[in-house]
């Protein structure tokens, strides 16, 4: 069963499918989220704003999500925002549990339409909608396409994708990557990610907390990363880089946020390389707007993205952001003006890169104020989620259409 009353729960999350609000499920949306997804930090952000956009529509959003420990308590916020909360406790992987809830929780609910987020849950997500006849399915493709991503993962894609009526992509490489596995482009339509710049606060102060919560001195430059520890992030090149980059920046310390299958072979390699001392893993972080407001520098050395959401909330943080010139940051950034592109996959060239952003820091300020000016200007999140929110009220029929 989906565990709508645990003790654990907030009291605005103790809810009984038996006792939902009269029409509840008519003209709603169920997003069903998998657990990588819950560990995007704009998470809270991307779900509220959209649920307020939803509300104006006169559509619910119904949103499940695993029951994962770093999960943190923005429920209350979601439901002032006219959304409401499911969670599907131990569903950090997808098992004949998970599917059994799922399965509950949508004939119970009834909604006209299922969001999902390509992944193994949207699997069964999908497959359950077209089973109970749900009339709107809708999916979203965050990551592209890896070279090292096998026929069978491609053909799962295929499978879900036409069995979907839209197929989000955040991004036009991601389309691209779609098309080419023999997806319709009907189907397919690009929807950029969003940030609230707004939320992202930098000062000294900012510094200052994060600097004494990690035991740092106050001088001492943080660079930070966010990243599922996995690969195609390249950060095993950035680890590589670092021993070079300390011979002429001694007063650094690398920030390693996020979790993934790579975090014991990162961490191996940096005692192989003998940096432990000036490299932070600070796993899964619900307070990342904190931590990219307190760094100094931040980077990404990924050999590939659909969008990249952490360049975004650097950029709006005003930060010098060093990244390679994939997904978004591709299309945002110009180098030297708004941020720096690091070449792929190449550990001389980052230390260079690192090397001179360091060395520069009488430009931070400017490179950081034009990089959130980009963001606050073509990424606004809320026009992001309003242009979603807009699709499904084309796609969702009124009440009495539908019941007549």
């Amino acid at each position: 069963m989906v565990n709508l009353s645990a003790p654990k729960l907030e009291d605005d999350l103790d809810l009984n499918l038996d006792e939902r609000p009269v029409g509840f499920a008519h003209r709603a949306v169920l997003h069903i989220v998998g657990a990588n997804s819950v560990q995007y930090s704009t998470f809270e952000d991307y779900f509220i704003s959209l649920s307020t956009s939803c509300k104006k529509q006169g559509i619910s959003l119904l949103l499940a999500y695993p029951d994962l420990p770093a999960n943190g308590g923005y429920s209350r916020d979601f439901k002032r925002a006219g959304g409401k909360s499911y969670i599907l406790p131990g569903s950090e992987t997808v098992s004949f549990r998970s599917g059994q809830e799922i399965w509950r929780m949508l004939r119970a609910l009834r909604p006209q339409a299922v969001h999902a987020h390509f992944g193994r849950i949207a699997y069964i997500s999908v497959i359950f909608a077209r089973l109970l006849g749900i009339p709107r399915i809708f999916l979203t493709k965050h990551e592209r396409i890896a070279s090292t991503e096998t026929a069978r993962h491609k053909a799962g894609y295929k499978f879900i994708a036409s069995r979907a009526d839209k197929v989000f992509c955040v991004s036009d490489l991601v389309r691209r990557d779609l098309k080419s596995l023999g997806i319709s482009e009907d189907k397919l339509e690009i929807l950029p990610l969003g940030v609230q710049a707004k939320k992202f606060i930098t000062g000294a102060q900012e510094k200052r907390g994060l600097s004494r919560e990690l035991g740092l001195s106050n001088t001492e430059t943080l660079v930070l990363s966010v990243a599922h520890l996995r690969p195609g992030k390249g950060l095993e090149t950035l680890l590589e880089a670092i021993p070079s980059v300390l011979e002429l920046h001694r007063n650094t310390t690398f920030l390693l946020a996020g979790e993934g299958i790579l975090r014991d072979e990162l961490r191996a390699q940096v005692e192989r390389l003998k940096i432990d001392h000036k490299v932070r893993f600070l796993g899964t972080r619900q307070d990342i707007a904190r931590i990219v407001s307190g760094s100094d520098v931040f980077i990404s050395t990924s050999f590939s993205e659909g969008g990249g959401s952490s360049i975004l909330e650097a950029m709006a943080a005003a930060k010098p952001v060093i990244s390679t010139p994939v997904g978004l940051a591709e299309s945002l950034i110009t180098d030297r003006e708004n941020g720096f592109f690091a070449p792929i996959a190449d550990i001389s060239g980052t230390v260079r890169v690192l090397a001179d952003v360091l060395n520069a820091k009488d430009r931070w300020a400017k490179v950081g104020s034009m990089a959130r000016r980009t963001v606050e200007t073509s990424m606004s999140l809320d026009k992001s989620t309003q242009d979603l929110a807009d699709v499904y009220a084309q796609s969702i029929l009124p009440l009495d259409e539908k019941n007549g």
